[in-house]
């Protein structure tokens, strides 16, 4: 079982300002600036039973996650998927793990399986991952400038930055 304070993140160039279901979820940190590869925020979740270790797909499943993906690891060709609370639950593979969202390269860009649009304002903070193997891999940024439908992300390895990990038991 995971010890320490659980948190829930986002990308960190949303609005520091977060709710569930009515309930809000106030700013906890943040790493989010200019010239670095880091995108996120954490929120505390007063109000909430708990916290676990599964991501919603948005249609009716939830995967439990056990394994945090390296970005040193990841390759182009690799195939991952995300939700987006615009978009859904898309996949696609990885095409580039260099590339440059704010001031620094380091971010991943994946293209739709058949070309599908990966991103819209509004899926920003929202999961990536493997669902076959387990895998938490990033924390969806924006879309491509080179290729609109292309989903960008950070590598979700980045958060260890802030002393934060993902939460790979329940």
């Amino acid at each position: 079982m995971g010890t320490g304070t659980r948190y829930l993140t986002t990308a960190g160039h949303c609005p520091n300002t977060l709710s569930y279901t009515g309930v809000n979820l106030p700013i906890k940190g943040e790493n989010y600036q200019a010239n670095t590869n880091n995108d996120f925020q954490w929120h505390t979740t007063a109000g909430f039973d708990r916290l676990t270790n599964q991501i919603y797909d948005g249609l009716s499943t939830n995967y439990t996650i056990s394994y945090v993906y390296p970005y040193s690891s990841m390759a182009t060709g690799d195939f991952v998927c995300k939700y987006g609370a615009i978009t859904g639950y898309t996949c696609g593979t990885v095409t580039s793990k260099n590339y440059n969202f704010i001031g620094a390269s380091g971010f991943v860009v994946v293209r739709g399986v058949n070309g599908e649009n990966m991103s819209d304002p509004g899926d920003s903070g929202g999961p990536w991952y493997n669902d076959e193997y387990a895998e938490a891999w990033g924390s969806h940024s924006d879309s491509s400038r080179d290729n609109g439908n292309d989903g960008v992300f950070m590598p979700i390895s980045n958060i260890s930055a802030s002393n934060l990990a993902v939460l790979t038991t329940p």
